[in-house]
């Protein structure tokens, strides 16, 4: 097993996590931070390819656009079913992409079900749900809800099962690249979109109270009108941008060590182990960064955590 492997991808996923957060606090740009989450590695994973990627074959073309398509899909599910309905209960419905990835590694790659291993999967599962857990309000849109949570978990269980299949052919550094075109088309668009509308909107508002070559004047109460101070606007998209590159880059970075460890370990053990190291690196840095409070619930989970994981690593 190895483990500095399982640390760097970890490393990656938490660490885009906590950029991911840092942007939200902040009241970054949502749209802005995406836009660069995606053009960043589009750009970094593009060139590294071209200059270190070797031959690029269609078989790894397809399923590195296969599983950016399935990552941009379970990215824009996953935002609407965190809007319109419970978060906690919706990460842990996505959790449970541990299971059709496990299944499809049984059955058709003739990977071994010991009762370890089925227990340390368990275990996984059981710790994600207590991490995440709530109350769900009453006032949501249940179907809807459901219907969004759903799509998510079976496209990151896509995601982990293109990784499965794709992780024998070599070509880490091209299928990270190919994985990143469908996102930046996707969220290069709404970042398009969002622009034109801003614009349009800005225009409309001062049109008829500024004259029309005082530009500076127009973009300051522009800023505003949006409750941002005319000195702050720049450097709160300047953060959201920087955030968005430094998550895309992690992002892409995890892909890519998790592409590598998918050649030489079973996926039915990768996915649920780093979903559990993950977990119990998101609590350290919610805690001692983020300063959150560790709860019994909490505190619960991580002790299934890392009795999953000693049960996984024994079974590997």
């Amino acid at each position: 097993m190895n483990y500095l492997l399982y640390l760097a991808v970890v490393a990656c996923n938490v660490s885009a996590s906590v950029f991911t957060k840092l942007n939200s606090k902040r009241g970054g740009n949502s749209t802005l931070f995406n836009f660069f989450r995606a053009l960043v590695p589009f750009l970094a994973f593009g060139a590294a390819a071209l200059a270190f990627g070797g031959k690029i074959t269609a078989r790894t073309a397809l399923f590195g656009a296969a599983y950016g398509a399935c990552l941009a899909g379970s990215t824009v599910c996953g935002y609407f079913a965190l809007a319109c309905g419970p978060m906690g209960i919706t990460s842990a419905i996505a959790t449970f992409s541990l299971v059709p990835v496990t299944v499809f590694c049984v059955i058709f790659r003739g990977e071994p079900l010991t009762a370890i291993k089925a227990a340390g999967i368990i275990l996984a599962l059981v710790s994600l749900v207590v991490m995440n857990a709530e109350k769900p309000r009453a006032d949501f849109n249940k179907r809807k809800w459901l219907t969004l949570a759903l799509s998510t978990l079976l496209l990151n269980a896509a995601c982990q099962i293109i990784i499965v299949v794709a992780g024998g052919d070599g070509g880490g550094i091209t299928f990270t690249a190919c994985a990143q075109i469908v996102p930046f088309l996707a969220f290069g668009a709404a970042f398009l979109i969002s622009a034109i509308k801003r614009r349009s909107a800005r225009t409309s508002e001062t049109a008829d109270e500024l004259p029309s070559d005082d530009t500076s004047d127009t973009l300051n109460d522009a800023a505003r009108s949006s409750g941002i101070s005319p000195a702050a606007a720049p450097t709160g998209a300047g953060k959201a941008a920087v955030f968005g590159a430094v998550a895309g880059i992690t992002t892409a970075s995890s892909a890519l060590v998790t592409f590598l460890l998918a050649a030489s370990s079973q996926g039915s053990v990768l996915f649920p182990l780093v979903s559990v190291i993950n977990l119990i690196g998101v609590f350290l840095v919610g805690t001692f960064l983020f300063k959150e409070k560790p709860t019994p619930k909490r505190i619960i989970a991580i002790v299934f955590a890392v009795a999953a994981i000693a049960l996984l690593k024994f079974s590997a």
